[in-house]
């Protein structure tokens, strides 16, 4: 299953429909600390996390240490708006062990191939969108 976490409810939503009409099965919240207690009340269910960077309450990254440290195993992949070379992405984050991040906006479909990508276990394929 796959945790989709945007504080943009349109963002989240498009993600979960484009998500699920791959076949995949997901959870969408837009409040980042409402994904976290879901995440903590239920750490196996979830084999990948796609995240925002920039939230309130805790941005992307601090959610994704806060999982790691619950399911060391789950992959994440990382989504902003924000270019690479912005200070949104200053942050040292190896320990993190991220996939990928994604830069918005990203078609649907390649986010999809992104994602079966990530779950099987297969080398991303970085380009101008995705990258480590």
């Amino acid at each position: 299953m796959i945790l989709i976490v945007d504080d943009d409810h349109d963002i989240a939503s498009l993600i979960k429909i484009s998500l699920d009409k791959a076949g995949f099965f997901t959870s969408a919240f837009i409040d980042p600390l409402a994904a976290l207690e879901e995440f903590s009340s239920h750490p196996d269910k979830y084999g990948l996390l796609i995240s925002d960077i920039k939230m309130p309450g805790i941005d992307g990254y601090e959610l994704a240490e806060q999982v790691k440290k619950i399911n060391s195993g789950i992959k994440i992949l990382l989504t902003s708006a924000y270019e690479r070379s912005s200070q949104h992405f200053a942050k040292d984050i190896s320990h993190l062990d991220i996939a990928g991040f994604i830069e918005k906006p990203i078609s649907m479909a390649q986010l999809c191939k992104v994602v079966h990508t990530v779950i099987n276990n297969k080398p991303l394929e970085y380009g101008s969108d995705v990258y480590l």
